[in-house]
């Protein structure tokens, strides 16, 4: 429930270096346990105690961003760096692009005024595999558009990806690098994963937001269907669905919050025929278990083949104190979180026919996951914060096995300090 990216560092050293509103750069230096030992049972604090326990990735977000504006309404920013970055504003994470997905870095350019924004965005997953993608956001006076195409490219670096006006598609990249495989005497089925995502947000009254979220990186026109047979019936509709709303409203002091967020992705979401193209990135660590691998999907935290659910409801006093209850359930396919990854690792993974492209969520032997919890904040001196969280897990299908039920109870005690 309290997940790797919520766990706090012990220390935390900033580093901004500004000049005026035009150019901005930070840095951020901190000790912290390492990410094997934050899943180890026994680790209770966030204190690296062993030799092999600290993180020595750090900073763990470093970025130089530019920016003026012109013509009235304008402005423009360019930025680079690395970071954890985030599209669409999410209860459990955004599925098209979340803050648990692991990249090396990556860079922004970005044209706004108050009705329009353009961004183009390149992110190195890995060595060799990058994820460009546009988005143009549309903003009225309670409603926001926002429509977005990407293509995750297991390739260097190239140039006509740069492009901030090209439809990625329509360059159908998928068939051009034949010859790029025998220079590098590597054979992949895809260097190329397609991707496209929609979203709106609507705000019908003050105080009350509601959103929704399409994505998908692999989808078969009923064209496709009916002219290509079993060759288009045997590739699956990777898909997701995510929507919901909040609300906040004012009473005495601060105000009533709540939200509820609902959550569909399919089996087959983020893959694509080669785990190289796929919508993931994996990484290791430098201190402990080096040779095994650190995944993470490039949207949903908990990947596909998944069907989730997300209410909370609290109190907050002006940032003084908050307090709220929250519940999540999750139906996990046999395809979902680590077990997906897993998969890649299966020569022939991606369905050759058509009952294996039409599998839905959740696959095979299905995990349902119940959580129920409080949590509260409070913050007795402007530099002290002391925050709590108790939860209790039920799981009926541990692991995806029949019958093999489960629970646990979570509880977490934490103390902030904001020196000057």
């Amino acid at each position: 429930v309290y997940d790797n990216k919520e766990k706090k560092h012990l220390l935390d050293l900033p580093i901004i270096i500004s000049l005026e509103n035009y150019l901005t750069a930070e840095s951020n230096f901190f000790l912290a346990n390492n990410y094997w030992t934050m899943l180890e049972a026994d680790n209770v604090l966030n204190i690296p105690l062993g030799d092999m326990d600290a993180d020595i990735h750090f900073p763990d977000f470093a970025y130089i961003s530019f920016g003026l504006p012109f013509a009235g309404n304008f402005s423009f920013n360019v930025q680079l760096g690395k970071g954890a970055l985030s599209l669409g504003k999410t209860q459990l994470g955004s599925i098209i692009l979340s803050d648990s997905f692991y990249h090396d870095a990556y860079a922004v350019f970005s044209l706004y005024s108050p009705r329009f924004r353009y961004a183009a965005y390149t992110l190195q997953a890995e060595v060799n595999k990058y994820l460009y993608m546009h988005k143009m956001d549309f903003n009225f006076k309670r409603f926001q558009f926002s429509i977005l195409e990407g293509a995750m490219v297991a390739a260097p670096l190239e140039l006509r990806f740069l492009n901030p006006v090209m439809i990625f598609h329509n360059y159908a990249a998928w068939r051009s690098y034949a010859d790029y495989d025998e220079d590098v005497d590597e054979k992949i089925e895809s260097r190329v994963g397609s991707y496209f995502a929609a979203s709106f947000d609507y705000n019908p009254w003050k105080n009350m937001r509601l959103y929704g979220i399409l994505a998908f990186n692999q989808f078969q026109l009923p064209f496709e269907r009916k002219n290509f047979g079993d060759a288009a019936a045997s590739i699956p509709d990777s898909l997701g669905f995510q929507g919901g709303f909040e609300t906040s409203l004012p009473y005495k002091a601060g105000y009533f919050v709540g939200g509820i967020e609902g959550v569909y992705t399919s089996p087959w979401f983020y893959f694509t025929e080669s785990k190289e193209s796929s919508f993931y990135s994996k990484r290791l660590d430098l201190i402990k278990n080096t040779s095994k691998n650190i995944n993470s999907w490039v949207g949903f935290p908990f990947g596909p083949d998944t069907i989730a659910g997300n209410f909370y409801f609290g109190y907050d006093k002006g940032g003084d104190w908050s307090a709220k209850i929250f519940y999540r359930f999750l139906a996990q396919g046999e395809m979902s979180g680590e077990k997906g990854f897993a998969i890649f690792e299966n020569p022939g993974f991606y369905p050759s026919n058509p009952k294996e492209a039409l599998i839905t969520s959740p696959s095979g032997i299905a995990q349902f996951s119940h959580t129920i919890g409080i949590g509260g904040l409070y913050k007795p001196l402007s530099y002290l914060e002391i925050s709590s969280q108790l939860a209790y897990t039920f799981i009926i299908n541990k692991n995806n096995i029949k019958n093999n039920n489960g629970s646990g109870v979570e509880l977490v005690l934490s103390t902030s300090f904001l020196l000057p």
